[in-house]
């Protein structure tokens, strides 16, 4: 499930490099990585807090279920934006100076 994931994120993050400016494609992947910590992080505080048992019941194994689907979308969307942002990456890791904008000459 998790390599169907993966594949598909990176089809659409093909079609998205394709058709969108690099900009546009990186605004779009960082919103949706942020996204999709807020939802594993709800879904995790909510089946902490709303689960009174642990009991293999339908409600909790929902939970569950939708707790490593968002994990899985999680690591997907974290691998596109790890490749989206390399070069910066490299440059904090290596502790060298980090040019947001390029400052043009007038």
């Amino acid at each position: 499930m998790e390599l169907v994931m993966v594949v598909g994120a990176v089809i659409f993050y093909i079609l998205t490099a394709l058709f969108m400016k690099k900009e546009q494609v990186r605004k779009l992947w960082l919103s949706i990585l942020i996204l999709t910590i807020v939802v594993a992080f709800g879904a995790i505080i909510f089946l902490r807090f709303g689960a009174d048992d642990f009991m293999a019941n339908a409600k909790t194994m929902w939970q569950l279920y939708f707790l490593y689907f968002a994990v899985a979308v999680l690591l997907a969307v974290a691998i596109i934006n790890f490749w989206m942002f390399r070069a910066v990456i490299w440059k904090v890791m290596r502790g060298q100076d980090v040019v947001l904008e390029k400052e043009t000459k007038k």
